[in-house]
């Protein structure tokens, strides 16, 4: 729920609610959004609404991905949406390379 849909929770009245804030815009920072932000916390308020901001840009590091793919441990790593698929052959005994317009059976 983004903040201009915010007066949904007249229609929902959450109870116990804990609100999870995850987006890659930085929303909470800064003067310029001090309105919105105010207005933001005010419904959590009055609902009793837990909100929780976990910042999220959307893309792991290296290090990150390699803890991932060991705790995960999969049996076959597909990487996509990377600049460096090779890369993954390092940390992975069976990594499948997509190829555009290709197949991968699994």
């Amino acid at each position: 729920m983004g903040f201009f849909r915010l007066m949904e929770l007249v229609y929902l009245q959450p109870k116990k609610a804990d609100f999870i804030y995850s987006m890659s815009e930085h929303f909470f920072e800064g003067e310029e959004n001090e309105e919105q932000r105010l207005v933001w916390e005010n419904w959590m308020k009055h609902f009793g609404i837990s909100f929780h901001k976990a910042h999220c840009s959307g893309h792991a590091s290296k290090k990150d991905l390699i803890a991932f793919i060991k705790k995960v441990n999969p049996k076959i790593l597909i990487p996509v949406h990377t600049q460096n698929a090779e890369e993954y052959k390092k940390f992975h005994p069976n990594v499948k390379l997509p190829e555009q317009g290709k197949k991968i059976k699994l």
